[in-house]
């Protein structure tokens, strides 16, 4: 369990940073004078590096097509190929 002392903000918000393990927390916000909210929050932690690495196979693969792709439809036979009138 967490405890931040509310604070004086010239706009009115209060402020409360901690740094979650991984996990299932409740969060209960208790305003003076009105009834407590409660939420329920899903701390995940995603390896950012992990995905890049992994989304990099896909990547590659998908230019060298596109290229591959490109070229091909400057190729002299695909344009007789697309060509008005060939049957």
């Amino acid at each position: 369990m967490a405890y931040w002392p509310p604070a004086t903000h010239p706009d009115g918000v209060v402020r409360g940073e901690a740094r979650l393990a991984k996990g299932l927390y409740k969060l209960i916000i208790s305003p003076e004078g009105f009834s407590p909210s409660s939420y329920h929050l899903r701390v995940q932690q995603v390896d950012y590096a992990k995905m890049g690495r992994q989304a990099m196979g896909p990547l590659a693969v998908f230019l060298v097509l596109a290229l591959i792709g490109y070229e091909f439809s400057k190729s002299k036979q695909f344009m007789r190929w697309r060509a008005p009138g060939n049957s």
